[in-house]
């Protein structure tokens, strides 16, 4: 099985250093308005295992707590998750904490030390500010002109769901480090907010559902766009001024064609990861369907192609995943996917195999 010359050489230039034991902010998965202090505990080339300890948690952390999963083995994120941040994070955002005293004393000693000569007073295993890509990807612009209540469309992170967009506005933003606070539109907005960064491949211009044939999660029934803007004396997010939109690049979209295949890691189940098709593709956005699971578990994902495809070349007769092979499976008479993105959520055919990270087995009968 051979993967594409330059996926190695980018995988390794993104990726060059073993994180595991670096302290990292970790957004709680059932409040997103807080952080806490959690470790990266097993890394798997740019997927990190991380949890949050007893002794990072101001109070005892017992059975039925609700961000226990968090806690766990199997909460999986990507080094681009809206989960994760830096060290110092919250203080810069003026972000909600759940930290213990030690750690808020060590962030002020680190946030004190920057004003002084000399290097910032970082611990050895702190997750710096130049180590998270979420924060040092360039964002191709000025978020000074953005402003609070701004409206576009958002494919919630959080949702549990990734079946539809929904309409979000801007409620805070942040320009050092450069990040948008948002939420849902809806009676629960103003407690249920997050961070993400201007170019984030969860923010989408108003209209985009519409346009694509994507549902969209609205406030209220009979939703009108025009109507909305005017009643909410709101302005649309200028998203396309802070990401390319490949949606006018056809030769990348060529790639992302109905009924390939590729090992696609769910939105839902973090640490999941499992062969699977493009059923359906609305501008950036394709539908990814599981194999061997219904369309009820299909997610959206979009495509987020900003640096470039190259082909996959894949010797599928040699190739073992896990309990089953794709050269028996590929005999069902279905095509394979050869290519790269740059979502990492959405990985090439073969990617578990490299990296040693459990690929779990479709549920299909195979002919004798």
């Amino acid at each position: 099985m051979i993967l594409p010359k330059l996926h190695e050489e980018r995988k390794r230039a993104q990726h060059p250093s073993n994180f595991v034991g670096r302290r990292v902010e970790l957004l709680g998965c059932d409040d997103t308005t807080k952080l806490r202090v959690a470790t990266i505990r097993r890394q798997c080339n740019s997927r990190f295992q991380v949890s949050v300890s007893p002794e990072d948690y101001p109070q005892a952390i017992e059975e039925g707590c609700p961000f226990l999963r968090q806690t766990t083995e199997n909460f999986w994120i990507d080094f681009c998750s809206p989960y994760i941040y830096p060290v110092t994070f919250s203080h810069f955002a003026r972000y909600g904490t759940d930290f213990p005293e030690n750690y808020k004393i060590h962030v002020r000693e680190v946030v004190h030390s920057w004003l002084e000569p000399g290097e910032p007073a970082y611990d050895p295993l702190d997750y710096k500010l130049e180590d998270s890509v979420i924060l040092a990807v360039g964002y191709c612009g000025d978020v000074s002109n953005l402003k609070v209540n701004m409206k576009f469309e958002l494919l919630d992170p959080f949702s549990g769901k990734f079946k539809s967009l929904h309409v979000a506005s801007v409620v805070r933003v942040l320009t050092t480090p450069p990040q948008l606070v948002v939420t849902i539109d809806g009676p629960n907005s103003a407690a249920e907010s997050f961070p993400l960064r201007p170019n984030s491949h969860y923010l989408f211009p108003i209209g985009y559902a519409e346009e694509y044939g994507l549902p969209l999660e609205t406030p209220y029934p009979h939703f009108q766009w025009g109507e909305y803007l005017k009643n909410e004396k709101a302005e649309p997010l200028p998203v396309w001024h802070f990401r390319q939109n490949p949606c006018f690049d056809k030769e990348r979209l060529a790639w992302f064609e109905p009924g390939r295949f590729l090992e696609a890691a769910s939105q839902v189940d973090n640490h999941f990861i499992g062969p699977a098709k493009i059923r359906s593709r609305h501008g950036r956005i394709v539908r990814i369907g599981f194999e061997g699971w219904g369309e009820n578990h299909d997610e959206l994902y979009d495509i987020d192609l900003q640096n470039g495809i190259t082909q996959n070349s894949l010797n599928h007769e040699n190739c073992k995943m896990g309990m089953f092979r794709y050269s028996e499976y590929l005999k069902i008479g279905m095509r394979y996917c050869l290519y790269i993105f740059s979502n990492p959520d959405l990985l090439p055919i073969g990617w578990c195999e490299l990296h040693g990270y459990d690929l779990r087995s479709p549920v299909v009968e195979i002919d004798d």
